[in-house]
């Protein structure tokens, strides 16, 4: 066995393990993926190669991302007084997410090979069920399923650094069947992460219950449509109660994308029965707001806030992106740098509280480690520039997605796209934990529309 077979096999095994642990283990995805992006340079040089897939439009728009941030914060950095500490401040708490997009690049150079292709689709199909088992678990645990062994060993008592997680509700209290369930975050270190996640695999699981529905209706019966039915209903219960709202919108958005792909490339004339099984997730919808009422209070508010009533942390939302507009509008070429929105935007809270004093508290209380939508952060930290290579990105990224490609694996290209829309709410560009199986979808949704793809054999 030769080196670049060896360098080859070792890059694999490790973006398969960063493929299949992402919803347990962030340390461990990005772990493997370290490794696979590695031993494949190393296996493309060894091989007298090009280390890595010829670049096309979506791609570049990614690294154009990436590229204006850097290019930011080089350009601050050398107006600074320390640029050494400026630009170590916007690697580490931003601009290192780079490393990241290489699990687009890896993903699509190695399902080239068909095998290899269908391989990563069965480790997302395993990495899936870790997501929602680990969800309906945390729905019943008191204890955040990634500190369980830290409360082992002390005693199953919490802290500040060791959170419990947050109540949602108590059913049949003052009875022996009592029981409570919580917001559920999985393995994961928030519910708004935990949520972008389901947005990902939900129309999956959605499309493999209506194409059947649509297409031959006598087979909805079937094993395997009757198990993603029940694979849909838990799915949406964890969702429900994860409340992250976002990650509701941009699903909304990723099943509308579905439902024309789907009635445009194969349902044509049939589309008209989907309107059966919409019309009775809506009327479950609607009746679960109709009794909202008469659940636990804090349970009757997450459902509640589907509805578009607020929050009552949602004004500082308001707050935060006034500040950021500011921001904008002083900085709009360049931003303010990577790594830099909260300090600066920290300066324009304070000058608004100084100007109306009623606002102190609520200033003071803001999170304002990131400005809350991915649109508003990026003109924030590096300009009109980099949200230009955002927004064509998602644009390209699209029209991928609406493309006709493989009908068995036409499911698992939406949830991507969900996240433009998401992203207007919610930083999911600055979370490690979206971020590397978003970039893996990328890359399979690349492979999948690839005009001049080559089903070559795996090594």
């Amino acid at each position: 066995m030769n080196r670049s077979v060896i360098f080859s096999r070792i890059s694999w095994y490790a973006g398969c393990t960063a493929v299949v642990s992402f919803p347990f283990s962030i340390s461990l995805s990005q772990m493997g993926l370290a490794f696979a992006i590695l031993f494949w340079i190393v296996d493309r040089y060894t091989a007298r190669q090009l280390p890595g897939p010829t670049f096309n439009a979506v791609l570049l728009a990614a690294c154009g991302i990436f590229g204006f941030q850097i290019l930011s914060l080089v350009i601050h950095a050398i107006q600074s007084t320390s640029p050494w500490t400026f630009i170590r401040m916007g690697f580490e708490k931003e601009t290192k997410d780079v490393m990241l997009l290489g699990m687009a690049f890896w993903v699509f150079a190695v399902t080239e090979a068909t095998e290899r292709r269908d391989r990563i689709f069965y480790l997302l199909r395993i990495a899936t069920i870790i997501l929602i088992v680990s969800g309906l678990l945390a729905l019943l645990s008191k204890w955040r399923l990634n500190n369980i062994p830290w409360h082992m060993i002390h005693g199953w008592e919490g802290t500040a650094a060791n959170r419990y997680q947050h109540h949602a509700g108590t059913f049949f209290a003052g009875t022996p069947l009592m029981f409570h369930i919580y917001i559920p975050v999985g393995f994961l270190h928030s519910h708004l992460a935990f949520g972008a996640l389901l947005m990902f695999v939900l129309p999956v699981f959605m499309f493999r219950v209506l194409d059947p529905i649509v297409e031959t209706p006598r087979d909805l019966w079937k094993t395997r449509t009757v198990v993603a039915g029940v694979a849909l209903l838990l799915a949406s219960i964890v969702f429900l109660i994860n409340n992250a709202r976002s990650a509701m919108i941009g699903t909304m958005f990723a099943l509308g994308l579905g439902l024309y792909v789907f009635a445009r490339h194969y349902w044509k004339g049939k589309s008209v029965r989907v309107a059966v099984p919409i019309a009775i997730g809506l009327i479950a919808f609607l009746t679960l707001i109709a009794f909202a009422e008469h659940l636990h209070e804090r349970l009757y508010s997450l459902v509640i806030s589907l509805t578009g009533q607020e929050k009552h942390t949602d004004y500082q939302r308001v707050l935060l992106w006034n500040a950021t507009f500011g921001l904008i509008r002083d900085n709009w070429l360049l931003g303010v740098g990577p790594g830099h929105f909260q300090s600066s935007v920290e300066t324009i809270l304070l000058k608004v509280s100084q100007s109306n004093s009623a606002l102190w508290y609520a200033n003071e209380t803001l999170q304002r480690g990131h400005a809350h939508s991915d649109v508003l952060h990026f003109m924030a930290i590096s300009g009109i520039p980099c949200l230009f290579s955002y927004l064509i990105f998602f644009i390209l990224l699209i029209r991928r997605v609406v493309e006709k490609s493989e009908r068995q694996f036409e499911a698992w290209k939406f949830g991507a796209a969900g996240l433009l829309v998401a992203g207007l709410y919610q930083c999911y560009f600055q979370d490690d934990a979206v971020m590397l199986p978003f970039w893996i979808l990328v890359g399979l949704i690349l492979r999948l529309t690839e005009p001049k793809s080559v089903n070559a054999k795996a090594t």
